[in-house]
């Protein structure tokens, strides 16, 4: 029998009073194709984010590739593709802006589109930490 590519069990995550993820059974075979659907605050990014070690779940395991995210820390991260939807590196042209010549305006709290600042990129510092925009609304 094959190693699960994911495995959790009763994976949960607690931002304070804050409940984001609660009791998550999933199990995904090496091979298989899976994706995170779900309206916004379901928990996707949540998931995806304990998978990785880059935060820590409240409760439950978690297994990728057979070893645990905080034990496997950055030689498992070496083997996983993850690029976050609201990635943005100061100096640094976005897939978006290359394509289109605008960027994606999170800063204005709606979806919308302002012009690139020429050659000087977009002069945008990273978030970092942190709720995710769809926590710091509640």
């Amino acid at each position: 029998m094959t190693t699960a590519a994911i495995r959790t069990e009763g994976l949960t995550k607690h931002y304070g009073r804050h409940i984001a993820l609660t009791d998550l059974n999933l199990e995904v075979g090496q091979g298989e194709v899976f994706g995170f659907l779900g309206p916004n605050v379901a928990g996707k990014s949540t998931t995806i984010r304990i998978l990785l070690d880059l935060i820590r779940p409240t409760a439950g395991r978690v297994e990728v590739f057979g070893v645990e995210p905080r034990v496997g820390g950055a030689e498992l991260r070496k083997r996983i593709g993850y690029l976050p939807g609201e990635l943005e590196i100061e100096g640094q042209r976005g897939a978006r802006l290359a394509s289109t010549g605008r960027r994606h305006d999170h800063a204005a709290g709606r979806r919308g589109h302002r012009k690139a600042f020429g050659d000087t990129g977009f002069g945008v510092a990273g978030r970092g930490g942190g709720l995710s925009r769809q926590q710091s609304r509640r």
